[in-house]
């Protein structure tokens, strides 16, 4: 009888050996370095599409129009800045607006409908360009204004007689002046 119970104990011990399913695992961790890179950007574009404007009249005994507009050029711009910085826009030309005239510049603020983020403020007032940058947008951060054709900032570029009671006598006609606009954003400050 002892050893009928020493082969019942052996039967059952391998019955729960091989019924009890014993998983020896340890837990392990693999990973992998990732680096992210956000690089700062400063792009800036206009639609390049050429300005004509023009002084005249058709009227005897009559000053020529005092000022010709146009705000058909839009500026796209996209901008990533570091952390408490911000960009501007400046603008200068190269050439020489006829004597007796200037060339104002002014932008209107970002269109909205496909731009985001910190797209600054044009300076308010139009500027008088001439050879030295000065800005017409300050405070642009991390944003970008849209591609369309009237996205961005909208410029009224404006030709008018400087002071005609005194430079009218100075105004001299010629068939055509070609002035080169040179729209800049600075490098985060």
């Amino acid at each position: 009888m002892r050893s009928q119970f020493k082969i019942t104990v052996l039967l059952v011990a391998i019955t729960l050996i091989t019924s009890s399913k014993v998983v020896l695992a340890q837990q392990t961790t693999a990973g992998d370095p990732i680096e992210l890179q956000l690089p700062e950007v400063a792009l800036i574009d206009t639609d390049h599409a050429p300005i004509t404007l023009t002084l005249t009249t058709s009227n005897a005994g009559e000053s020529i129009a005092s000022s010709d507009s146009n705000s058909d050029m839009y500026v796209k711009v996209t901008s990533l800045v570091p952390a408490g910085t911000n960009r501007d826009i400046s603008a200068k030309i190269t050439g020489t607006v006829p004597t007796g005239t200037k060339l104002t510049l002014s932008s209107a603020a970002a269109t909205a409908a496909n731009s985001a983020g910190t797209l600054g403020s044009p300076v308010g007032s139009a500027i008088t360009l001439s050879s030295s940058d000065q800005n017409i947008v300050t405070g642009i951060g991390s944003c970008y204004t849209g591609t369309g054709s009237t996205d961005g900032y909208q410029l009224t570029y404006t030709w008018a007689l400087d002071n005609p009671s005194v430079n009218f006598g100075n105004l001299e006609a010629n068939a055509s002046t070609t002035i080169t606009v040179y729209l800049t954003i600075t490098a985060a400050q």
